[in-house]
């Protein structure tokens, strides 16, 4: 696994769910690669589908650049999952961003307002937010990502897990690794 160094650089406002310009590669990463990572997990969770959204936070985290919207594996109703599930990755990683001390959208979250975990930040400015699962298993794919990408360290998303009593993630880290 490489060590990140972003080179591409998108702007949008906070809510922006297209990037301006497609995107072949985060850094030294292909977008295929980044794909294919999140396919093989959602595999091994059973086929389940959701929606992945990839942001750049920046100078200062004043502000946040989406970079990458995708929806992966199966959806059961595709047609009228697909928007609940972009919203909920985008509101994820909004609230987490505002939440600048976070490293998870769990420690802000609440059931009775419809405000879930699922979206995690890494140590180099990224905000990786999933949607369509259980919390646990949202959680368990940023954190998953985070660590292929080596943009949190396995320590940093152990330490992440236990705060939101992740079962989830170690059980995926091992179909990585």
């Amino acid at each position: 696994m490489r060590p990140i160094d972003f080179e591409a650089d998108v702007s949008h406002s906070e809510t922006s769910t297209v990037p301006e310009r497609r995107l072949e590669h985060i850094g030294e990463y292909p977008i295929t690669e980044i794909r294919s990572t999140i396919e093989k997990l959602a595999e091994f969770l059973g086929d389940k589908g959701g929606i992945l959204r990839l942001y750049r936070l920046g100078e200062n985290s004043k502000d946040m650049h989406s970079l990458f919207c995708e929806a992966f594996g199966f959806f059961d109703e595709p047609r009228k999952n697909r928007p609940i599930f972009e919203r909920f990755s985008e509101e994820k990683a909004v609230r987490l961003w505002k939440h600048s001390r976070h490293h998870s959208s769990y420690e802000s979250r609440n059931r009775n307002k419809e405000l879930y975990g699922g979206a995690i930040r890494t140590k180099n400015g990224f905000i990786i937010s999933c949607s369509g699962m259980s919390e646990q298993e949202d959680e368990a794919i940023s954190l998953c990502l985070a660590v292929h990408l080596c943009w949190l360290s396995k320590e940093e998303a152990e330490r992440i897990s236990k705060k939101s009593g992740n079962a989830v993630f170690k059980r995926l880290l091992k179909n990585i690794s």
